[in-house]
């Protein structure tokens, strides 16, 4: 088990990741779990859930999930209530939920559209939005993370609905930000470059000879793991970034630098 940093530790401190059962989501929990917090997990698959608990075991008396739907505002607070009642407050949420329809913009039916911006940006917000009474006010302050991607700088020709919905998430945690500095709420996105996890397999699946011209791309030469985003989310939960709000901070390997 690793040894809280200093300048890092959140000995005592409750986070919430959404969507926190696999990928970025579950390296964030392992990080913040390696720091002292208390920590709950959201997701939607019981089997993935069990998974990710199984893997957190190390840290199993400070970390629960729960299976939800994000879209499902009934089940969201909930889940919200639920915090308020065992713990009071909430002082980190990182929302790492989202998906992808991959398809070319005449090719992508209304369903997939409303499903990806539904999934990426209205819940992120309603969620948010729900959690701030948890987060205002604290001595120390609140931090809330979103995800946006490095499709919220630069589109892609197979994921309009993805690009949108990851392009509002950056405005989102701008006004958010705004909004919110006077409650002691620090509100910050990270747009993570190509990453190696489920989500981003599929794709690599489905579209072979796209994904195979992007190895080359990268100045870095590789795709980034979990854990190299999941660094970069803990550095922002941490007392290191006490000034930063409003800001999104890209991590993909100098490939938005070169694109």
């Amino acid at each position: 088990m690793n040894t809280p940093v200093p300048a890092l530790d959140l000995s005592g401190t409750r986070a919430v990741v959404v969507g926190g059962n696999s990928g970025i989501g579950l390296a964030t929990a392992g990080a913040l779990l390696s720091q002292g917090c208390l920590v709950r997990i959201t997701g939607r698959d019981p089997a993935t859930m069990d998974n990710a608990l199984a893997s957190l075991t190390p840290w199993s008396d400070a970390v629960t999930g729960q299976c939800f739907d994000i879209n499902d505002r009934v089940r969201s607070q909930e889940f919200l209530d639920a915090i308020r009642n065992e713990w009071g407050t909430m002082d980190l949420l990182v929302n790492c939920a989202g998906i992808s329809r991959r398809a070319a913009p005449q090719e992508l039916i209304d369903d997939h559209w409303d499903e990806v911006v539904a999934t990426n940006l209205s819940s992120q917000f309603k969620f948010v939005r729900d959690a701030y009474p948890l987060l205002r006010g604290h001595q120390r302050a609140a931090r809330v993370v979103l995800i946006g991607s490095m499709t919220s700088i630069f589109g892609t020709a197979i994921g309009a609905a993805y690009a949108a919905s990851k392009g509002g998430v950056v405005q989102l945690a701008r006004s958010l930000a705004a909004a919110w500095a006077g409650d002691n709420i620090l509100v910050n996105a990270v747009l993570p470059g190509w990453v190696r996890t489920p989500l981003t397999d599929a794709g690599r699946l489905s579209h072979p000879d796209y994904y195979s011209r992007i190895d080359e791309r990268i100045p870095l030469g590789r795709w980034a793991e979990p854990g190299d985003i999941a660094d970069v989310i803990l550095f922002l939960c941490s007392d290191l970034s006490r000034y930063i709000t409003g800001s999104a901070l890209t991590v993909d390997g100098g490939l938005s630098g070169v694109f």
